[in-house]
Protein backbone atom coordinates (compact mmCIF):
# COMPACT_ATOMS: atom_id res chain seq x y z
CA UNK A 1 0.00 0.00 0.00
CA UNK A 2 1.16 3.66 -0.11
CA UNK A 3 3.36 4.59 2.71
CA UNK A 4 1.80 6.98 5.18
CA UNK A 5 1.99 10.46 4.60
CA UNK A 6 5.39 12.14 6.80
CA UNK A 7 4.30 13.45 9.87
CA UNK A 8 4.75 17.55 9.98
CA UNK A 9 7.99 18.59 12.03
CA UNK A 10 7.65 21.19 14.38
CA UNK A 11 10.07 23.85 14.93
CA UNK A 12 11.96 21.46 17.80
CA UNK A 13 12.06 18.71 15.33
CA UNK A 14 13.32 20.61 12.89
CA UNK A 15 16.06 22.42 15.13
CA UNK A 16 17.00 18.40 16.70
CA UNK A 17 17.55 17.36 13.33
CA UNK A 18 19.41 20.07 12.06
CA UNK A 19 21.80 19.24 15.02
CA UNK A 20 22.00 15.98 14.05
CA UNK A 21 22.62 16.77 10.27
CA UNK A 22 25.17 19.00 11.10
CA UNK A 23 27.10 16.48 13.32
CA UNK A 24 26.83 14.27 10.42
CA UNK A 25 28.07 16.74 8.23
CA UNK A 26 30.97 18.13 10.09
CA UNK A 27 32.18 14.52 11.10
CA UNK A 28 35.69 13.94 9.54
CA UNK A 29 35.35 10.67 7.04
CA UNK A 30 32.11 12.86 5.66
CA UNK A 31 34.27 15.99 4.89
CA UNK A 32 36.97 13.79 3.15
CA UNK A 33 34.08 12.06 0.90
CA UNK A 34 32.94 15.80 -0.24
CA UNK A 35 36.32 17.09 -0.71
CA UNK A 36 37.27 14.01 -2.79
CA UNK A 37 33.71 14.55 -4.99
CA UNK A 38 35.24 18.14 -5.36
CA UNK A 39 38.13 17.28 -6.32
CA UNK A 40 36.92 15.08 -9.20
CA UNK A 41 34.17 18.03 -10.03
CA UNK A 42 36.75 20.12 -10.19
CA UNK A 43 39.27 18.04 -12.64
CA UNK A 44 36.17 16.98 -14.82
CA UNK A 45 34.34 20.54 -14.50
CA UNK A 46 31.06 19.20 -13.51
CA UNK A 47 29.57 20.87 -11.03
CA UNK A 48 29.65 19.07 -7.11
CA UNK A 49 26.09 20.07 -6.29
CA UNK A 50 24.92 17.85 -9.55
CA UNK A 51 26.16 14.28 -8.25
CA UNK A 52 26.09 15.50 -4.43
CA UNK A 53 22.76 14.92 -3.77
CA UNK A 54 23.23 10.90 -3.46
CA UNK A 55 26.20 11.90 -1.36
CA UNK A 56 24.91 13.84 0.79
CA UNK A 57 21.69 11.47 1.41
CA UNK A 58 23.73 8.54 2.82
CA UNK A 59 24.26 10.84 6.40
CA UNK A 60 20.55 12.74 5.90
CA UNK A 61 18.26 9.62 5.07
CA UNK A 62 19.06 7.66 8.83
CA UNK A 63 18.25 11.29 10.44
CA UNK A 64 14.99 11.79 8.35
CA UNK A 65 13.78 8.62 8.86
CA UNK A 66 14.24 9.01 12.61
CA UNK A 67 11.92 12.15 12.07
CA UNK A 68 8.98 10.52 10.21
CA UNK A 69 10.48 11.75 6.96
CA UNK A 70 10.95 9.75 4.20
CA UNK A 71 14.80 8.72 3.45
CA UNK A 72 14.82 10.32 0.12
CA UNK A 73 15.46 12.95 -1.94
CA UNK A 74 11.74 13.87 -0.98
CA UNK A 75 12.47 13.73 2.17
CA UNK A 76 15.19 16.11 1.78
CA UNK A 77 12.64 18.28 -0.19
CA UNK A 78 10.31 17.93 2.95
CA UNK A 79 12.70 19.09 5.13
CA UNK A 80 14.01 21.65 3.33
CA UNK A 81 10.23 23.29 3.45
CA UNK A 82 9.69 22.70 6.69
CA UNK A 83 13.27 24.81 7.34
CA UNK A 84 12.43 27.95 4.74
CA UNK A 85 9.03 27.73 6.67
CA UNK A 86 9.62 27.66 10.29
CA UNK A 87 12.89 30.58 8.67
CA UNK A 88 9.88 32.26 7.07
CA UNK A 89 7.95 32.32 10.67
CA UNK A 90 11.23 33.83 12.38
CA UNK A 91 13.03 31.05 14.12
CA UNK A 92 16.30 32.69 14.13
CA UNK A 93 18.01 29.62 15.81
CA UNK A 94 16.54 27.24 12.66
CA UNK A 95 18.39 29.76 10.41
CA UNK A 96 21.58 29.85 11.62
CA UNK A 97 21.62 26.28 12.21
CA UNK A 98 20.50 25.97 8.32
CA UNK A 99 23.52 28.07 7.31
CA UNK A 100 25.68 25.99 8.95
CA UNK A 101 24.76 22.94 8.11
CA UNK A 102 24.88 24.48 4.45
CA UNK A 103 28.26 25.66 4.82
CA UNK A 104 29.47 22.34 6.01
CA UNK A 105 28.65 20.97 2.95
CA UNK A 106 30.14 23.92 0.81
CA UNK A 107 26.83 25.46 -0.13
CA UNK A 108 25.93 29.18 0.48
CA UNK A 109 23.94 30.48 3.56
CA UNK A 110 20.08 30.78 2.76
CA UNK A 111 18.90 34.35 1.08
CA UNK A 112 18.84 37.23 4.19
CA UNK A 113 14.93 37.28 4.11
CA UNK A 114 15.06 40.61 5.82
CA UNK A 115 16.12 42.56 2.71
CA UNK A 116 14.02 43.96 0.51
CA UNK A 117 13.20 43.16 -3.03
CA UNK A 118 15.28 46.50 -4.70
CA UNK A 119 18.32 44.93 -2.12
CA UNK A 120 18.17 41.87 -3.35
CA UNK A 121 18.00 42.57 -7.47
CA UNK A 122 21.07 45.88 -6.56
CA UNK A 123 22.84 42.46 -4.95
CA UNK A 124 22.28 40.71 -8.23
CA UNK A 125 23.49 42.99 -10.49
CA UNK A 126 26.20 43.93 -8.55
CA UNK A 127 26.76 40.45 -9.01
CA UNK A 128 26.51 40.04 -12.58
CA UNK A 129 28.05 43.40 -13.43
CA UNK A 130 31.34 41.95 -11.19
CA UNK A 131 31.28 38.53 -12.94
CA UNK A 132 31.11 40.59 -16.75
CA UNK A 133 33.84 42.79 -14.82
CA UNK A 134 31.63 46.05 -15.44
CA UNK A 135 32.44 48.73 -12.97
CA UNK A 136 29.69 49.30 -10.63
CA UNK A 137 27.58 52.64 -10.81
CA UNK A 138 27.73 52.81 -14.73
CA UNK A 139 29.78 55.78 -14.54
CA UNK A 140 30.85 56.30 -18.59
CA UNK A 141 30.37 52.24 -19.71
CA UNK A 142 28.49 51.75 -22.52
CA UNK A 143 26.62 55.52 -23.09
CA UNK A 144 30.19 56.90 -23.11
CA UNK A 145 31.11 54.44 -26.38
CA UNK A 146 28.11 55.14 -28.05
CA UNK A 147 28.82 58.72 -28.42
CA UNK A 148 32.30 58.17 -30.64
Amino acid sequence: GAAAAPRELSAEDIEAMLHELLEAYTAGAFQKELSALRETCSRSGTNPLLVMGPVVLKVQAPILQRYGQPPSAVGVDLMKHSVERRVAEGHKRIEALANEARLALGLAAMPNRTATAEQVLAAKVDETNARLGLAAGGGGGAEAVEGE
